[in-house]
């Protein structure tokens, strides 16, 4: 079967060369008319459908622009008061060959980064250890921040990322590769000396974005972490914007039990406090550009990155998956 496929680079030279002409013929009539009154009407249809094309061209950029793209992921996170630690749980995630995804990956970096070199002798994790809830969230904020920072300097969150396959082994061992656009260049977010953020001071992380990118990160007294990407063609924001903080229960039902059992928390830790962090993404796309080759490539990035986000974030994704394994 035969297919019409417009050609819009053609089509636009096509027009181009009609108005061209129409203008030429137009000037060349009234002229050798001398301009003459009776001869200037012919130009109002023109002027009339001149008019109807800016009208069309504005609906179509500005009026009927779609809205940004908002979700609401929950974040989990677990620690323990009395030594100051994160908990890992997520770490029994891969235990056994049939169970091995790679969902959830933001949950289960959550707690690596108090061993890394460059961060496990901060004192400001000593902050969990407090009894002042606004000081402990402090630091749960500055790693929420970091730990999603991260996560944004992973390969497969990159706009035009494309992945190449995955292969799964023994003992939850395995691999992914992809390809990287090779047109995006590194951004370094600083560990400047007045960054609020002491994770950031000790160790900077590094993003692979389209030139002219930037990161703007608001500043937070207490809990919280607002920051967000710009691109030429689209703005990508993170929020924290609701917190709930709760103790370990005294005397938790039966199927929590079973459920802190996966996640490996002592139920009987009195001292093991819990968070649910709402996370707010946002990405709206920029409206004269969203028709571009570039921005049509973000705006399927933006999509995909919420979900990948979703996936390795979710509180409520894992506790279902903890429960059915």
């Amino acid at each position: 079967m035969y297919s019409f496929e417009i050609n819009g680079k053609k089509m636009v030279i096509f027009f181009y060369i009609i108005i061209v002409s129409f203008f030429i013929a137009v000037t060349y009539f009234l002229y050798i008319n001398d301009f003459n009154n009776k001869t200037i009407h012919i130009i109002f249809p023109t002027i009339g459908a001149i008019l109807l094309s800016v009208y069309l061209g504005v609906k179509e950029i500005w009026i009927d622009a779609p809205p940004a793209v908002v979700q609401k992921t929950n974040v989990f996170i677990a620690y323990d008061a009395t030594n100051g630690v994160i908990l890992p749980i997520g770490r029994n995630l891969n235990n056994e060959p049939i169970d091995y995804t790679y969902k959830f990956r933001g949950i289960k970096n959550l707690s690596i980064y108090q061993k890394y070199t460059a961060l496990k002798d901060l004192p400001e994790w000593n902050l969990l250890k407090s009894n002042d809830i606004c000081q402990s969230n402090k630091i749960i904020g500055n790693l929420l921040e970091y730990s999603i920072l991260d996560w944004l300097s992973e390969p497969y969150t990159l706009i035009g990322y494309t992945d190449t396959g995955t292969v799964t082994l023994l003992g939850g061992a395995g691999g992914s590769s992809g390809l990287i656009p090779k047109d995006l260049i590194h951004y370094t977010i600083n560990a400047k000396k007045e960054d609020w953020n002491p994770l950031l001071k000790a160790k900077s992380i590094t993003l692979h974005v389209p030139k002219g990118t930037k990161v703007i990160r608001d500043k937070y007294e207490q809990f919280g972490m607002k920051f967000s990407i710009h691109t030429n063609n689209t703005v990508v924001k993170f929020e924290a914007v609701h917190c709930a903080f709760s103790s370990l229960p005294k005397y938790p039902y039966l199927q929590d039990i079973e459920l802190m059992n996966k996640f490996g928390i002592n139920n009987k830790n009195e001292h093991i406090k819990l968070l649910g962090i709402t996370i707010n993404l946002e990405a709206s796309f920029k409206k004269p550009l969203r028709f571009s080759d570039q921005s049509t490539l973000e705006q399927k990035w933006a999509t995909n990155l919420f979900k990948l986000f979703n996936e390795d974030y979710s509180w409520e994704l894992f506790r279902d998956y903890m429960i059915s394994a």
